[in-house]
């Protein structure tokens, strides 16, 4: 692998801590190749467990970031929620977007990719009360991300 920089996404809802590189670091095809070369009937498997848990974990995520952040309510966290992570996506090229969202929960996954722009070109990292005021931009009227939201999300 390629000399890249490294985000790490903390969860207790994997196994392990995982760890995305962004940079020139490519994606492997393998589960493709596996998948090809599987045998007839070995496709037949239970609904992943990740799958099955969505909501629970989604819900625990929501909780960790509201208190994280401080705020009151899980509905008061969603619009950080949004916030941080279309902050975070608009600052990555589509290769290594895809490669995050990969290693997120399936909920937060889904809200990472939502309403994604393929054509916008990957914005810089710049200062972070920059970055504070694009996640504030999410439904400003009813967002009440702290100064802390990128650090509660993460």
């Amino acid at each position: 692998m390629t000399q890249c920089n490294a985000v790490h996404w903390r969860s207790r809802y994997h196994a392990s801590n995982t760890e995305f590189r962004t940079g020139s670091c490519s994606i492997s095809g393998r589960l493709l190749s596996a998948a090809a070369e599987a045998e007839p009937g070995s496709r037949d498997m239970t609904i992943p467990s990740e799958y099955q848990r969505a909501t629970v974990e989604f819900e625990r995520f929501m909780v960790d970031a509201r208190d994280a952040a401080g705020l009151a309510t899980t509905n008061m966290a969603w619009n950080m929620v949004v916030g941080v992570l279309r902050t975070f996506r608009r600052r990555l090229s589509t290769q290594d977007a895809i490669g995050f969202a990969n290693v997120l929960p399936p909920v937060v996954r889904a809200i990472f990719v939502a309403d994604w722009d393929f054509n916008e070109s990957p914005l810089p990292f710049d200062q972070s009360e920059s970055l504070i005021d694009e996640v504030r931009d999410v439904r400003r009227a009813h967002n009440f991300s702290p100064d802390s939201a990128i650090q509660a999300v993460a």
